[in-house]
């Protein structure tokens, strides 16, 4: 987009502009007040999200903030951060330049759309804001002033910002625990956004944390003297900066504590919400699959809910390739059993086809073979296609990404294995199979976690209250 040139007089006039008008009314003396105005009252002032205001107003009226704010999930940090800051910025002062990024391109997009459409409806008490473009990316005001919304990664090139805002640069897990990831943003973040700040100008960056690796913990071990860093946990800790009770809700308008105790315990376990409710993350070796969490049972079921077949088959010719894994888990209402019979050994292409066979011969009803639709899962299913009815393709969403929406399962003790003791099967792989997860994802292998994540999301995906009848044990 083609910059304007603003005449100093269109500035001076604008400035004579905004001190008539900012006096009209003390709604926009805070971001608080100024967003419940401008929103008619859609948006609440929860007590933790006028904290936060505050502290990123005054810090902003200094001059060179550099803020990192550390919060939950979903309690509304964007709609204050992404748009009602950003607007609020350009009311008062239209000639002033924000720069709004986040984890991805369309998504930043999104809320600098939102930011002008809410300048834009509100024409009749923001006068001074109103956009000139339709574009999303990149609109300016009537005055010189501008809003620019870019992806982590994307280019800033010849554009400065007065005002940074970073919100949640990171997409998932995938990419908080990818060293790959992390260091592209960590580039990306001094070499092209802060070399877009305008001398004097604020840094505000705000975000759930992911692990011990991510941005906040960069900032904090380089220049961590330089950042203001303000963490609000879900569930209040000793010495709570809102003041709030140990186990009090940070916001129980819209997460009360009996819901945050069902996220935690339910919902994604207590390695997960630590980090990303708590802002306590943890390396992943320290806890992410402990080997207490496992439950056993003495007596195979007779008849499941639901069952499958699961397959990993990331294969090699040589005796020092990877293994293949392939066993029968079951659904009992929300628990899920893993069958005594498990196959985990290194074979080539023909071998793996006919334990396939083999295994859907020994649990003939149940319903599906589940076989990883990549790597060598594709080869494997065409061979197989005429000769077993239920293959069922599996797309992997991320080996830390399934792992980890399994793991409060097996927190909750609704994942278990058979009791080696009393079946003998099991007593060949099950220490492994423990080891394994806990050593996931640092370990040598990962096939036992590969095969055993995916079954079980396939069955609590499709959730039938069917019973199939499965084989011997």
């Amino acid at each position: 987009m083609k910059q304007r040139r603003v005449s100093p007089l269109a500035v001076l006039a604008a400035m004579r502009a905004r001190r008539e008008y900012i006096t009209t009314g003390d709604w926009r003396s805070t971001v608080s007040s100024f967003a419940e105005k401008v929103s008619g009252g859609a948006w609440k002032p929860y007590r933790w999200l006028v904290y936060i205001e505050k502290i990123i107003r005054e810090e902003l009226a200094k001059g060179g903030a550099r803020i990192i704010l550390n919060v939950p999930p979903r309690h509304g940090k964007s709609e204050l951060v992404s748009k009602y800051l950003p607007a609020w910025i350009l009311d008062q002062d239209p000639t002033k330049r924000v720069i709004l990024t986040s984890y991805e391109a369309d998504f930043a997009a999104e809320w600098g759309k939102k930011v002008r459409d809410l300048v834009n409806n509100r024409h009749d008490i923001l006068p001074l804001v109103r956009p000139d473009v339709s574009a999303r990316k990149h609109w300016e005001t009537m005055n010189g002033g501008s809003m620019i919304s870019v992806g982590v990664g994307g280019a800033i090139t010849g554009r400065g910002g007065d005002v940074l805002v970073v919100d949640d640069p990171t997409k998932n897990w995938e990419q908080a625990y990818s060293k790959t990831h992390q260091l592209m943003l960590q580039n990306w973040f001094e070499s092209t956004l802060m070399t877009r700040l305008e001398p004097g100008g604020s840094v505000v960056v705000v975000m759930t944390r992911w692990s011990v690796e991510d941005l906040t913990a960069y900032l904090k071990s380089k220049t961590g003297d330089r950042w203001m860093i303000i963490t609000l946990p879900a569930i209040a800790e000793e010495d709570d900066p809102l003041g709030r009770s140990v186990g009090e809700a940070l916001c129980p308008e819209r997460f009360p504590i009996e819901t945050l105790e069902e996220i935690r315990d339910f919902d994604i376990g207590s390695f997960k919400f630590n980090a990303m409710y708590q802002q306590h993350p943890t390396p992943l070796e320290g806890g992410f699959i402990r080997r207490d969490w496992w439950g056993f049972y003495d007596t195979f079921p007779t008849a499941f809910d639901d069952s499958i077949l699961s397959w990993d088959m990331t294969f090699k010719k040589t005796e020092k390739g990877s293994f293949v894994a392939g066993g029968g888990i079951g659904r009992i209402g929300n628990q899920f059993i893993v069958f005594p019979r498990l196959i985990h050994k290194r074979m080539d292409f023909v071998q793996s086809v006919v334990s396939v066979s083999e295994l859907k011969a020994q649990y003939p009803l149940t319903n599906g073979t589940l076989i990883e639709d990549k790597a060598n899962g594709p080869a494997i299913m065409s061979q197989l296609e005429d000769v077993i009815d239920d293959l069922i393709p599996w797309s992997p969403q991320g080996k830390i990404a399934q792992a980890s929406a399994v793991s409060p399962i097996i927190e909750a003790g609704n994942f278990l294995l058979p009791n080696p003791d009393v079946f003998k099967p099991a007593s060949e792989w099950v220490d492994i199979w423990i080891d394994e997860w806990a050593d996931f994802p640092a370990g040598k292998n990962d096939d036992l976690v590969d095969m055993g994540s995916q079954g079980v999301l396939k069955l609590r995906e499709r959730s039938k209250h069917v019973a199939f009848h499965v084989g011997r044990a």
